[in-house]
């Protein structure tokens, strides 16, 4: 399912960056891609460390723990300092970007409603 979303998430951004593309549109697309990357940083990344701290205790290493954590927070910091001066020139792109993610989880929804009506039928 979280592989999905990502694909679907990753679809959506195609489909905006191909948008700006054709506008010419540089700062939006470097703002779409910003914020798209700090939300899909913070879904996946998110995701794996919490997979990894509920193993079983002998599975458990802690450091490995915080040093995901510490890298996430870096590539976080960057790219959402990167958006806060990307949305002085294009603040659509970049809520766009943040939007990304939502866009993801909306066709995983109608995804599983399709395969739902299908199995029904």
């Amino acid at each position: 399912m979280v592989d999905r979303i990502f694909r679907f998430s990753l679809a959506s951004w195609v489909v905006l960056a191909a948008w700006y593309m054709v506008r010419l549109d540089w700062w939006g697309l470097f703002g779409l891609t910003c914020g798209g990357a700090v939300v899909m940083i913070n879904f996946l990344w998110l995701e794996g460390i919490i997979v990894r701290a509920l193993q079983p205790a002998p599975g458990v290493q802690g450091w490995k723990i915080g040093l995901g954590a510490i890298a996430r927070f870096g590539l976080f910091g960057i790219a959402i300092a990167l958006s806060i001066f990307v949305v002085r020139f294009n603040p659509l792109s970049v809520l766009l970007g943040f939007s990304v993610l939502v866009i993801g989880i909306g066709c995983e929804v109608l995804y599983a409603v399709y395969r739902a009506s299908r199995g029904a039928a």
